[in-house]
């Protein structure tokens, strides 16, 4: 994703997809708010809370209509500060990794007494 003063920017298999910032707002140091009008949604509202700012480490929550997107997402320019489990075989598909499911009101929730 990026964002500027008046457009977030999807990047999906298509390729990049426009959506005009309707509105946002400062939530507080590590929330932001914002109205989005796109392809994906003409009333989409997306909120992103920074819970590690060294790791550059945030929350995507993305609301529209009655469908609700939460993932994680993580600052390009800090990745390397992250490790990452690589999975990759040149000649046969390997065994893919099961996770944790991630409990995105409790991570929310304990970022609020951390970075506040």
């Amino acid at each position: 994703m990026s964002i500027t003063d008046s457009v977030y920017i999807d990047y999906a298999g298509e390729g990049p997809i426009a959506n005009k910032i309707v509105s946002q707002k400062k939530i507080n140091n590590n929330t932001y708010k914002f109205h989005l009008n796109g392809v994906f949604g003409t009333n989409r509202i997306l909120t992103i809370k920074l819970i590690n700012q060294e790791k550059g480490i945030a929350i995507f929550k993305e609301q529209n209509g009655n469908d609700l997107i939460e993932y994680v997402m993580i600052d390009v320019t800090k990745i390397k500060k992250v490790p990452l489990i690589v999975n990759r075989c040149d000649v046969h598909k390997q065994q893919e990794f099961e996770f944790d499911t991630i409990d995105f009101e409790k991570l929310y929730k304990d970022s609020i007494d951390t970075n506040n």
